[in-house]
């Protein structure tokens, strides 16, 4: 999209989706935005989705109420 490269530990990242498609970082009106999944898959943590509350955890699942 924009071509914006993410490096973690010096290993550039692809992102990816669920479903494995590649998610691309964006910038929108100066703020860079970069796809959840693919920076807690690149720093090795689980994402947890609680759709009753919107949120979003990485790691440990948060206790929302």
């Amino acid at each position: 999209m924009g071509g914006i490269k993410v490096y973690v530990d010096d290993h550039l990242q692809v992102f990816k989706d669920v479903n494995g498609r590649t998610v691309e970082p964006m910038i929108y009106n100066g703020t860079t935005y970069l796809p959840v999944r693919g920076v807690a898959n690149a720093v090795g943590k689980e994402v947890h989705w609680d759709q009753a509350t919107m949120t979003v955890s990485l790691g440990k699942k948060a206790a929302v109420g």
